[in-house]
């Protein structure tokens, strides 16, 4: 199921300035009723002037879509006379059928890729710096906006002071960093060389990181991606 109908608005100029909300106009108050004995026949009262309804028809309906895909909505027309049901010889034609195609909404979809230099385990060492990347990309199909990227420091390193980098290249977005002293609790925290007891130029202070990006991440490349980092010392 493509999507629901949640309102019809239907006009015709036969009986003039003649109107319908429904799905159907019973025009003559007609019996449906197999059982009944006046089955299929106009038994009233008349909803429209001279009990029929018709002339040029125009109907707009308004649906909520449900799912993606594609179907086709026509317009049937019943007649019943000489014993007999009829309908509109244009059925299904282009002049009485729309096609409706539901798409996705656009939405942004925007990833994350880690990675850290050194990775030889021979380089993994007290005293080594570790130089960690985080590249994000929005592969989504709209803009991404309020982008906010956090990262903790790894544990038993300490931050390099003033090492923090951010490469937007063309993504026209601004940037504000922020530091934690209490994993993530609050973001008032300002780096100094030796903090916490760590080598002069770093800081055992620091547990997290926060970029909080102003403007809209692009879907469309080169725009939708840019990188942030930083540098921690291995104890």
């Amino acid at each position: 199921m493509i999507f629901q109908v949640q309102a019809i608005a239907t006009t015709y100029t036969s009986p003039p300035a003649a109107t319908n909300d429904k799905f159907y106009a019973d025009a003559c108050g007609w019996d449906n009723n197999p059982l009944s004995a006046t089955y299929r026949s106009c038994i009233g009262p008349a909803n429209y002037s001279g009990g029929k309804a018709g002339g040029t028809i125009s109907s707009t309906y308004t649906v909520k879509i449900l799912s993606t895909g594609v179907t086709t909505a026509s317009a049937l027309i019943m007649d019943f006379s000489g014993s007999s049901y009829h309908y509109n010889n244009d059925f299904g034609l282009g002049v009485n059928s729309i096609t409706i195609i539901a798409i996705p909404a656009p939405v942004p979809n925007v990833g994350l890729q880690k990675s850290v230099s050194p990775t030889s385990p021979a380089q993994l060492i007290p005293g080594a710096d570790l130089v960690y990347a985080i590249a994000f990309t929005n592969s989504g199909t709209a803009s991404a906006s309020s982008l906010v990227v956090t990262d903790p420091i790894p544990a038993n390193t300490d931050f390099k002071v003033g090492s923090v980098t951010s490469s937007l290249g063309t993504t026209g977005l601004t940037v504000a960093v922020a530091y934690s002293n209490n994993g993530g609790s609050t973001w008032t925290y300002t780096p100094v060389s030796g903090g916490g007891g760590a080598s002069s130029g770093y800081d055992r202070n620091v547990t997290n990181i926060k970029w909080t990006f102003t403007g809209s991440l692009s879907q469309t490349s080169p725009n939708n991606t840019g990188n942030v980092g930083f540098t921690s010392r291995i104890r």
